[in-house]
């Protein structure tokens, strides 16, 4: 990115971290994380699938999504994952009128 840009990369480190609070690749990382949990609510999408998407290996990807969001990826997903449950059980006390 430094030589893109023309710059010399501890410079470009330095006046990135300056302006954003965090390092190129901690931005970079946090944009594949915020991206990662997008695609993890597509629930038929496997995590493998969304590790190289993002082009991470398997386990630097589960390493850094439970770093950044104090989850596993399986743990995000089953947290938003809207459980029907409440609505499928038995209630006795509300009645339905069939009018």
């Amino acid at each position: 990115m430094a030589d893109y840009f023309g710059y010399n990369e501890n410079y470009l480190i330095k006046t990135f971290k300056k302006n954003t609070g965090m390092t190129p690749l901690q931005y970079f990382n946090l944009k594949k994380i915020e991206r990662a949990e997008e695609l993890l609510l597509i629930k038929d999408m496997k995590i493998t699938t969304i590790a190289d998407i993002l082009h991470f290996d398997y386990y630097s990807f589960i390493r850094l999504f439970k770093k950044s969001t104090g989850m596993t990826p399986s743990e995000f997903r089953k947290k938003t994952t809207p459980s029907w449950k409440p609505y499928l059980e038995y209630r006795p006390d509300i009645k339905i009128n069939d009018d």
